[in-house]
């Protein structure tokens, strides 16, 4: 199956969900499989599995109503006069059932499970569910700011940073051959040249720290 690389703007567009609240839904690791970090795009599909389709399902059964760019609005509904006249709406006016103190709110207790044991798809009460809803806010908020002053830093770029200290370290390790291969073959015995191998070895890793900084500001000077 092919999958549809979207920016955020057009993900917008085509569902109707509004930038921001996208861009959270990444952040906080709900999207994951659906955010190409490379590409900085979404995996439409993917996307849509993890996060966007019951995002919608459950907003809408809240009364939002999503119109992506260029579907014609929903018309509103026909005002009868008569719906004046009667408390109860126009004549053979069905009220709608009101839902049950109790529902279920999936979409909001997936992030933390640790709240009172709470569990994605649990049934809770309304209030409870409103108090994990503000903790889960609160405590992403914190996380941003964390984030902005340095403390927490994204799983990609210490990806990169890893990748990077491990090429050079491979460079480095490759290059140790032929580096001491004369001293090895002129050293008087075997623990003479056990030593010289040492001495290699030894100055490789005192100077790792410093090849692999180098090596990262490089890396994000280029990216």
């Amino acid at each position: 199956m092919g999958v549809t690389l979207l920016s955020e703007r057009q993900y917008a567009e085509r569902t109707g969900i509004g930038k921001t609240t996208i861009r959270d839904a990444r952040v906080a690791g709900r999207i994951k499989n659906g955010w190409d970090a490379d590409l900085q795009k979404y995996k439409f599909e993917i996307a849509e599995q993890e996060w966007g389709i019951e995002y919608r399902k459950v907003q809408e059964a809240r009364g939002k109503t999503f119109t992506p760019k260029g579907a014609a609005p929903a018309a509103p509904a026909a005002k009868d006069d008569d719906a004046d006249r009667h408390p109860n709406g126009a004549p053979g006016f069905v009220a709608p059932a009101i839902p049950p103190v109790v529902q279920y709110f999936p979409d909001q207790l997936d992030l933390f499970g640790d709240v009172n044991d709470f569990k994605p798809g649990a049934r809770v009460d309304i209030t409870e569910a409103i108090r994990v809803k503000e903790y889960n806010e609160a405590r992403y908020k914190k996380m941003r700011a964390d984030e902005l002053a340095g403390q927490l830093v994204r799983k990609t770029e210490v990806e990169k940073q890893l990748q990077v200290a491990g090429m050079e370290l491979r460079r480095e390790l490759e290059r140790l051959p032929a580096r001491c291969i004369d001293g090895i073959r002129g050293a008087a015995d075997r623990n003479e040249a056990i030593i010289v191998l040492e001495d290699m070895i030894r100055d490789v890793l005192e100077r790792m720290p410093a090849i692999i900084e180098q090596a990262i500001k490089t890396n994000n000077t280029n990216i």
